[in-house]
């Protein structure tokens, strides 16, 4: 491996440099693209977060909610967390796209690392919806609030690990990376998987207390 890394940057680098070229002299239609995914991320952020915060506050009166509202609001919550991103890449993909630099190699490579965060917003949403580690009682796993960290924390990096490793992969094939690199990366994720899975198995869970 430590013999072919640097062909393999090499071969990166004399490509980045291309495209940053190509990606200059769009000027200002490239900086307007960036710009326009950092408002609409912006945007949107602030105001799923807004309604999310308003849809679920309840009066004193009404009480916790039920399980059915509790397993309704992930239908709506995990969505509309995941939306700022989803949006964001959406616009940047088709911008790219516009722009005719989504070119080889590096089509390949931005769709690697598009999908892989496309993967983390998703499942990271779903995993906040589910166990609703700042919110207990909007939480449908009932466990209490440190185990709903933990598992959490645990959940988030197995996704992190994931959705890394694809990106390295698509971007390994859109490089031609030697077989010796994809060994390597698919032994060092496999190791991690296994100590987050363990990590969970070892951590204890605690029944949540009806409030």
């Amino acid at each position: 491996l430590g013999d072919q890394l640097p062909r393999l940057s090499q071969r990166i680098s004399v490509n980045w440099q291309d495209w940053t070229y190509w990606a200059r002299s769009k000027g200002g239609e490239f900086a307007a693209l960036i710009a326009a995914a950092l408002v609409l991320f912006g945007i949107l952020h602030l105001a799923t977060r807004t309604l999310i915060r308003r849809r679920r506050q309840r009066p004193g009166e009404e009480g916790p909610p039920t399980f059915f509202e509790r397993g309704m609001s992930i239908a709506w919550v995990a969505p509309l967390r995941a939306l700022p991103v989803v949006a964001t890449v959406t616009l940047l993909y088709a911008g790219l796209e516009t722009l005719d630099l989504m070119y080889a190699p590096w089509g390949k490579a931005f769709t690697g690392i598009f999908s892989a965060v496309l993967e983390f917003t998703i499942m990271t949403a779903i995993i906040g919806a589910v166990l609703s580690p700042s919110a207990p009682h909007w939480r449908i796993v009932p466990v209490d609030d440190a185990s709903a960290r933990s598992l959490t924390r645990i959940l988030v990096a197995i996704t992190t690990v994931y959705a890394l490793d694809g990106a390295m992969a698509e971007f390994g094939r859109a490089f031609l990376a030697p077989l010796t690199l994809t060994v390597v990366q698919s032994f060092a994720a496999s190791l991690l998987f296994a100590g987050l899975l363990l990590a969970a198995a070892l951590t204890p869970f605690k029944a949540q207390v009806a409030r």
